[in-house]
């Protein structure tokens, strides 16, 4: 159910992305840049209530089209990715596969 998929840093650029084969994207690559700094720049004005109501997991929105997310991979770097609106296991796909998947990539890394 995941759509396209990015590794991005904290300004938003684009560091690596895949799309799903044979997925029509909404988006041309400009309009995806732009929905990559806009999405982390949302992401940081959150980031100031962290003191208040603890670390920040992940962040999702739901459009009439698909369900987008990011989740912070460092204080660097972050995985922006969209997932199929018809998909309702999101929270489960993201805290059972996908940041699962981040802290044994970052353990081998560290």
């Amino acid at each position: 159910s995941i759509r396209w998929v990015s590794i991005i840093d904290q300004d938003g650029i684009i560091i690596n992305e895949h799309f799903r084969e044979e997925l029509k994207p909404f988006l041309n690559k400009e309009e995806t840049h732009e929905f990559a700094k806009s999405s982390i720049t949302r992401y940081k004005t959150r980031l100031r209530l962290e003191s208040k109501m603890g670390k920040l997991t992940y962040l999702l929105r739901r459009h009439e089209k698909l369900t987008r997310s990011i989740v912070p991979i460092s204080e660097s770097y972050y995985l922006l990715f969209t997932i199929d609106f018809e998909e309702t296991n999101f929270d489960k796909i993201i805290m059972e596969k996908i940041i699962p998947l981040i802290k044994k990539e970052k353990d081998l890394i560290y």
